[in-house]
């Protein structure tokens, strides 16, 4: 077990090292713009790979802050300027129907809870005026 994954770490490497700081900015930035994207698992490797001197930590903190505030201010943006018309519209792609959509925003204060604790998907509520759920929602 333990050769096998270090075997899968030397092959893993080399495309690290080639999109190592790009692939930890844009999946946590996605994940911070309420996609379904594993940044912190992201973030980990990042430092794992630091650590074995693959990728320097003097890059990878401040380009992972940068992607959150980025994918903060994306969601809010979001949410602010598409809001609750494009919920309407296109929410049944994304089984959000107008008896959702109303019941989620008369239950927003547990809605935003509830997201804020679901694994893999903090992003997105949780965090009053930063998400947008909370545009969407009109707290």
């Amino acid at each position: 077990m333990h050769e096998h994954l270090l075997q899968l770490i030397d092959a893993a490497s080399p495309y690290v090292d080639e999109y190592g700081y790009l692939i930890l900015f844009l999946g946590v930035m996605a994940e911070n713009a309420s996609l379904p994207v594993p940044g912190e698992t992201i973030l980990i490797i990042a430092s794992f790979y630091s650590y074995l001197g693959n990728l320097s930590l003097a890059h990878v903190i401040p380009l992972a802050i940068v992607g959150c505030i980025l994918g903060d201010n994306i969601s809010f943006y979001l949410g602010r300027r598409l809001g609750r018309p494009f919920v309407l519209q296109y929410g049944k792609y994304l089984f959000i129907t107008r008896k959702v959509f109303l019941h989620a925003r008369r239950q927003n204060n547990l809605c935003s809870a509830m997201d804020y604790w679901r694994a893999g998907h903090r992003g997105s509520g949780g965090r009053d005026d930063e998400n947008a759920l909370a545009e969407v929602f009109a707290v």
